[in-house]
């Protein structure tokens, strides 16, 4: 049984991102309409959401030597100051080009706030349970996906786009009261961070590629980042156009994926724990493969409600097989929680990019089935690699 502080940690770790998820999922639904508002393109919208992208995945790395020197609790803190400054100062923007800068700018804020959150994560999943890793995840889709754009859409339904950015600014000040209580101390008697040069720096991160199926966990991570946002993107407009089903049929799907999603981070966490990366991650892409195929081929409301929720289920085992990979792996957590965000932000930037070009030349819902070669090439790789039979020095051990 937990211990109180145990606890007291987890649903700290919860509320916080939880929050932070309300936050982001507020900005993220308001931010589209608000460049719409202020005259933008269809195809401006879209650079402007690949800039913040950008943003994240360009000083992933750097955020995470940064961490790992300063620790998780500065880190933190100017991160989410800096997206709070950036917030507050969108109401006064009139020109897309301060918008696209202000973006960027969220970007490596947004970057630099979820390494230090991720890494602290890692660091108290010892004392919380490592079979709790999905429910950082769990908690913070929760915020993103379904509080934080309700919110939004309900005071941007009301024309007022100033209210939504410093609603959500206030709300990002509930994360730093709560991370300022629950950040885990360094361990007494542990070694200070190593101060890194570039070549220290790439030879650290060499040593955290090296580790038994890491590069797979990476693969894991990128396919489930790009799978999950281009099923939000592309199932609304499949649905409409090549189905001839109404509108809000649609957000049932992305729902039914969402919650199926959800429920499998806070539910087969110990299953991960038990049976290992390789075998969570072939099951997690089998999943995958048969929803992402029954996705494209599927015609009926039921079959296709089904599909979704599969794939939740499967983007649910997948990620939490890369997260118990990484939080199982020694040293520094900043540098490990700047490897995966990094995976994460490539699925996030190319997906769209490889979804788009097919959809131009197959229909949108070509787009899904187009994946499958993708889960069914790491499969390969990953089933070729040899089995989990011992942990490496310094890990955390994946049994209960």
């Amino acid at each position: 049984m937990q211990s109180s502080d145990a606890r007291r940690l987890l649903l700290g770790y919860l509320l916080l991102n939880a929050s932070t998820g309300i936050a982001v999922g507020m900005t993220q639904l308001a931010l589209p309409l608000f460049a719409f508002h202020l005259g933008a393109s269809l195809a401006e919208i879209g650079v402007m959401r690949a800039v913040a992208g950008a943003g994240l995945l360009l000083t992933a790395i750097p955020a995470g030597l940064l961490n790992d020197r300063f620790g998780s609790q500065a880190m933190f803190h100017i991160g989410n100051v800096a997206g709070i400054l950036c917030c507050l100062m969108l109401p006064s923007i009139q020109a897309l080009s301060l918008l696209l800068l202000a973006l960027g700018a969220e970007g490596v804020a947004r970057s630099v706030k979820f390494n230090a959150l991720s890494s602290s994560f890692y660091r108290a999943l010892p004392l919380i349970g490592v079979d709790k890793v999905g429910w950082s995840r769990a908690s913070f889709s929760i915020g993103l996906g379904f509080v934080g754009p309700l919110l939004g859409g309900a005071l941007v339904g009301r024309g007022d786009f100033a209210v939504v950015f410093v609603l959500a600014a206030a709300i990002q000040l509930v994360p730093s009261l709560i991370f300022a209580r629950l950040t885990p101390m360094r361990r007494k008697g542990a070694s200070a961070p190593e101060r890194l040069g570039v070549r220290g720096a790439a030879r650290a991160y060499a040593g955290l590629l090296a580790h038994r199926d890491v590069p797979a966990a990476l693969g894991a991570e990128a396919i489930s980042a790009g799978c999950f946002n281009i099923f939000n993107a592309f199932i609304g407009v499949a649905v409409t156009t090549e189905l001839a089903m109404p509108a809000w049929k649609a957000g049932l799907f992305v729902g039914a994926e969402g919650v199926a999603y959800i429920l499998a981070l806070f539910l087969l966490g110990r299953l991960a724990q038990r049976h290992g990366y390789r075998a969570v991650a072939l099951s997690g892409l089998t999943l995958l493969s048969l929803a992402l195929t029954g996705v494209s081929l599927s015609s009926g409301e039921e079959v296709l409600m089904g599909f979704s929720a599969l794939l939740g289920v499967g983007l649910g085992l997948l990620n939490l097989a890369a997260a118990t990979r990484a939080a199982t792996l020694p040293g520094e957590k900043g540098k490990v929680a700047a490897l995966f965000s990094t995976a994460v932000s490539v699925g996030i930037v190319v997906a769209p990019i490889y979804a788009g070009i097919v959809a131009t030349f197959c229909g949108c819902r070509a787009v899904f089935i187009a994946f499958v070669p993708t889960c069914l090439l790491l499969a390969a790789y990953t089933a070729s690699r040899r089995a989990d039979v011992s942990l490496e020095e310094g890990e955390v051990p994946e049994t209960a």
